[in-house]
């Protein structure tokens, strides 16, 4: 009887501890963030080209290489950076990786995205990040800034705002 106890024992607390270092399993390892625009376009009006910053909390990175043109900067590698929506199709979807001079373990995705035949309001461009071991951001810390819209030729579009979600998984 006492054997059989002491097994039930033995038993429960390797399943505790299984159960502890399953919470591990939980840690994410990346972030999917998505920019859309919300506003009213003037009539006959498509977006040509949109820009936006991405400043990414400490512990969130995206693959990038050097640039073929400029070696001291980055830029995402291909699939980071990706037109969604009615932007799909887009000729340029550009993103440069660049490190906060004020805190080097943090970074932003300076990213432009252009549509010869334009597109509307909505979603427009997904960015995919890594998540660090360790490291368990919330949807709060993403930002978005510098955000602009312009016409085919060239202007900018007043009255559209930028969104952006963020899903941690």
């Amino acid at each position: 009887m006492k054997k059989t106890a002491l097994s039930a024992l033995l038993m429960i607390i390797l399943m505790s501890l299984a159960a502890c270092h399953g919470k591990g399993s939980d840690q994410p390892t990346k972030a999917v963030i998505t920019l859309s625009t919300s506003g009213s376009l003037p009539a006959g009006t498509q977006i040509y080209g949109a820009q936006a910053t991405i400043k990414l909390p400490a512990g969130v990175t995206t693959k990038a290489s050097p640039s073929s043109t400029d070696p001291t900067k980055m830029v995402t590698d291909s699939g980071v950076v990706i037109a969604t929506g009615s932007s799909v199709g887009a000729e340029s979807v550009l993103a440069t990786y660049v490190t906060s001079t004020s805190a080097p373990t943090t970074y932003s995705v300076e990213l432009y995205v252009a549509k010869s035949s334009g597109f509307s309001t909505g979603d427009f461009v997904t960015v995919n990040c890594d998540i660090a071991d360790g490291t368990n951001p919330s949807v709060s810390d993403f930002s978005v800034s510098d955000f602009k819209a312009v016409d085919q030729n060239g202007a900018t579009i007043t009255g559209l705002t930028i969104g952006m979600t963020a899903a941690i998984q």
